[in-house]
């Protein structure tokens, strides 16, 4: 028997930065501390379940993720001993699909 799915609703996304930024002529770097935000998003995901036996099915899905998560670094300090401050704020778009086998009981 093959049944499919569609769900859309929200996710708990957890990500990290540390960027690194280099001069024009890469004579110096400027090293950020990480920076770890915990934000919600869109989730979406399309599949198929097939049932091989009564109680094991393989599965195939792919799936979205949206999000615009928000990283703040304070207290950058460059070989100058100038304190830098930023944000970064980049919008994700994820996909990914994934195959898998479940046990039911």
């Amino acid at each position: 028997m093959q049944r499919s799915h569609i769900a859309v609703g929200p996710a708990i996304l957890f990500s990290s930065q540390r960027p690194t930024f280099y001069s024009p002529n890469n004579d110096w770097t400027l090293k950020a501390p990480t920076d770890s935000t915990v934000y919600p998003a869109l989730a979406v995901e399309a599949g198929l379940r097939w049932m091989v036996l009564k109680n094991v099915s393989l599965d195939a899905s792919f799936k979205y993720r949206y999000a615009h998560p928000s990283y703040e670094f304070s207290s950058v300090v460059d070989y100058l001993g100038t304190i830098h401050e930023f944000k970064f704020s980049p919008t994700l778009s994820l996909f990914s699909f994934q195959v898998g086998a479940a046990y039911h009981f």
